[in-house]
């Protein structure tokens, strides 16, 4: 029998409302009347209500204090938005209530690699690729853990795999121009994602960063506000922004931000 996980504290201060938020997790049965919380959660995040979506969550998880669900839409919430340290409580109190939880292991494994505890990262990430080796992110996740740790041997190695097992994913083929970005081989990067559709933000978002990379930053407005248009409320989309900003002033100094927003776990620096 495993262990019930303890009550758990969870502080919020509204940057808005300008107070701290204590919320008490209750153990009590998990009802499936949480959801509402969550689709409604959505859809405040979608329409960029963060503290709005915040304090819904955080209702609904005083109530329903089981439901991983509630806890992992938290934590994404306090990556998504760079709050890195808030989102490690309710995404660890979630792991221990859905201990195989695919996405929930993910998130952590984000959120370390943002807090530079790599190894950490991707003990997370190897549980994710050992339960669903279909599940692509964790995969190419752990590939900018092994870049951010320098070993680019074992990264390269790893990025050859995952293309062979999924030749037809942008995110896959996303990962190996990565690479090529932190070998500052900039050119053989932009080959790789001028083929991709122009449809995805990533891959737009990329591409703006690369060009912005090679002092050209004029080149990266169109691809960077086309990113924006598919997410709007992305912080590191917004940051790549100014990055070209700076470099059509300075293209040096912009090409400097460019590069340490390439990986995404360095949206925390």
């Amino acid at each position: 029998m495993s262990a019930t996980p303890s009550p758990i504290s969870i502080s919020t201060k509204s940057p808005k409302q300008g107070h701290t938020m204590d919320i008490i997790l209750l153990q009590e049965e998990n009802y499936p009347q949480a959801k509402k919380y969550t689709l409604r959660a959505d859809d405040l995040i979608r329409e960029g209500r963060f503290i709005a979506a915040e304090m819904i969550l955080l209702r609904g998880i005083y109530r329903y204090s089981k439901d991983s669900r509630l806890l992992f839409q938290l934590g994404k919430l306090y990556r998504t938005r760079n709050r890195i340290t808030e989102a490690v409580e309710p995404l660890e109190h979630g792991a221990a209530l859905a201990p195989h939880s695919t996405y929930i292991n993910y998130e952590l494994g984000l959120v370390r690699m943002a807090l530079r505890d790599y190894e950490g990262s991707l003990s997370c990430l190897n549980k994710v690729r050992a339960r669903d080796a279909e599940f692509l992110p964790a995969a190419t996740a752990m590939a900018d853990v092994l870049m951010l740790m320098n070993k680019l041997g074992d990264a390269h190695t790893l990025i050859q795999g995952i293309i062979a097992a999924f030749p037809d994913r942008e995110e896959a083929r996303r990962s190996l121009a990565r690479f090529h970005f932190v070998h500052y081989d900039f050119e053989s990067c932009l080959n790789i994602l001028d083929r991709m559709s122009e449809g995805q933000a990533g891959t737009n978002l990329e591409i703006g960063l690369t060009e912005t990379a090679l002092h050209q930053p004029e080149y990266a407005v169109d691809a960077i506000e086309t990113a924006l248009e598919i997410q709007p409320f992305d912080l590191r989309t917004r940051r790549a922004r100014k990055a070209v900003q700076i470099g059509l002033e300075d293209p040096v100094r912009g090409a400097a931000i460019a590069r340490s927003l390439m990986l995404p776990s360095l949206i925390a620096a």
